[in-house]
């Protein structure tokens, strides 16, 4: 058997949420053994505010080809408890840890051995080791729920028979935790056992309201008795000081949320209406109706958890409005009493709000010339970013040209600054041609360097990113998709 000298050592200083003292570090060796050569690659990344940001930027992602010495990684500054995943590129199932829960003071050896068959079989050991015992144990399970979805959208299962197969999937799901409890923290025990059970809610939620979306008559009401069962069902079990932990948690109760709002204004909806996005549905309708079904703790949490959201925010509303954005930002800080909570969304209302100022930046041009933000103040600028191979952001740009182009295209106070983040020059400049146009101002975003800090401020965590300033270098937003809601924004700022 050859052995391949993988060992990855993570070494975190803890930052809590919650005023708990900080903690030596996490220490997490993992060790990988084939018998062919069927994994090329481990990519690792963490998150370092795993509830409330799923941003990559927020965390690190990093890959290792499995050969020579072996690799130590030190990673700071990042919240307690934390999350890792490690992802093999040729094993079945390709993920050795999804999501993995780590807690202050763990110090756990991992040895993965690999066989012919691409299969792998965990053993791990030291303290805190269970909770990596109990997710191989789970991998299995995770793999007949992806089977099931599978099955229900090929029409080969009926969707009645698997809410049942699901809830017996739970149920072996939670033994397997209970087997375990003796070794379990009190945290470790109550967050995995609230990810498990909201999991599989979800996954009932999302199987539901498709099925619901594309029947008829009878079985459309069959299935709307089972969702408005689920709608009504209390929130899961779990201490209220445990809840920032588990992002299933929060993530289930906020798609309930979402789904009365997306019924309530549309009870013919689309599948994808609830699944993907809906210009049916504003954030603002979503955050009232948080507001008015809770009470904290769980009310500040989950108000934190739809605004800090910034993928689900542009992908499922396609932004929200500025005005709307800020003013929720405003009241969700007003009705929170938590102080990390709280000064975790006065900074985004500082980042992300109506009027917060732009960082400087200065990049080069196509020409060499070093161009800076500042140059342009006195103008409404539309500052599009955009990486290689995005095809979201060949999307943008054609809507850029056919929706915004033709009404702004003379407007001498309004300049468009398209920003490639690369970190080869030479395949930006030609790249430019597709996404992009000459009469744009064409910039060049190293990512592989401090630039990259521009990235961080706003969170990039997929392209493009479409920032909105005004005349005054203030943002008016980064969260909106929608070039026509963008071209009405460009407009208003116009007209200031």
């Amino acid at each position: 058997m050859k052995k391949l000298a993988l060992s990855i050592l993570t070494s975190f200083s803890i930052i809590t949420l919650y005023g708990q003292s900080r903690s030596p570090g996490v220490k997490l060796q993992i060790s990988i053994e084939e018998s062919q050569e069927i994994v090329n690659q481990i990519d690792f990344s963490y998150w370092r505010n795993p509830t409330f940001s799923q941003s990559l930027i927020d965390g690190r992602f990093e890959s290792y080809p499995i050969i020579g010495l072996p690799i130590k990684i030190e990673i700071d500054s990042i919240y307690s408890p934390s999350r890792i995943s490690l992802f093999g590129r040729r094993i079945i199932p390709n993920d050795l840890f999804a999501d993995q829960l780590i807690e202050p003071n763990d110090s756990v050896s991992v040895t993965v051995k690999i066989g012919d068959d691409a299969k792998w079989i965990m053993k791990v050991s030291g303290n805190g080791s269970a909770k990596y015992s109990i997710a191989a144990e789970l991998a299995p399970i995770e793999l007949e729920v992806s089977r099931i979805e599978g099955r229900v959208s090929e029409s080969k299962l009926p969707v009645i028979g698997s809410l049942k197969l699901l809830d017996s999937l739970k149920e072996h799901s939670i033994a397997i935790l209970n087997s375990k409890r003796v070794e379990l923290s009190d945290l470790a025990f109550q967050v995995l056992k609230a990810d498990m059970a909201s999991s599989f809610m979800k996954t009932q939620i999302l199987l539901l309201s498709n099925a619901y979306a594309t029947a008829t008559g009878k079985e459309k009401e069959i299935f709307l008795t089972y969702l408005r069962y689920l709608m009504d069902e209390p929130p899961i079990e779990l201490s209220h000081e445990y809840i920032p932990y588990s992002r299933q948690f929060l993530d289930t109760e906020y798609q309930k949320n979402k789904w009365k709002i997306v019924f309530r204004n549309n009870p013919d909806y689309k599948d994808w209406e609830f699944s993907s996005s809906n210009s049916n549905v504003s954030f603002k309708e979503v955050f009232d109706l948080i507001l008015s079904q809770y009470e904290n703790p769980i009310k500040e949490n989950l108000l934190a958890f739809a605004l800090l959201n910034s993928v689900e925010i542009k992908l499922f509303f396609s932004g929200a409005h500025p005005q709307e954005y800020t003013y929720c930002l405003n009241k969700a800080i007003v009705q929170t009493s938590n102080i990390q909570l709280k000064q975790m969304l006065t900074d985004r209302r500082n980042r992300f709000g109506l009027g917060s100022k732009v960082p400087s930046l200065s990049l080069p041009n196509e020409f060499g010339n070093t161009i800076q933000i500042s140059d342009f103040i006195g103008k409404v600028i539309l500052i599009d970013i955009w990486t290689l191979g995005c095809t979201a952001c060949l999307d943008v740009k054609a809507d850029i040209d056919r929706i915004l182009m033709p009404v702004l295209y003379d407007q001498k106070d309004f300049k468009i600054i398209s920003i490639g983040a690369a970190v080869d020059s030479t395949k930006w400049l030609a790249a430019i041609t597709s996404q992009s146009r000459p009469e744009f101002v064409n910039l060049f975003l190293d990512s592989g360097n401090s630039s990259k800090d521009f990235l961080e401020f706003y969170e990039m965590s997929f392209a493009p990113l479409l920032l909105l300033v005004d005349k005054d270098g203030n943002l008016v937003t980064s969260t909106v998709r929608n070039i026509s809601l963008v071209k009405d924004l460009v407009i208003e700022s116009l007209a200031r």
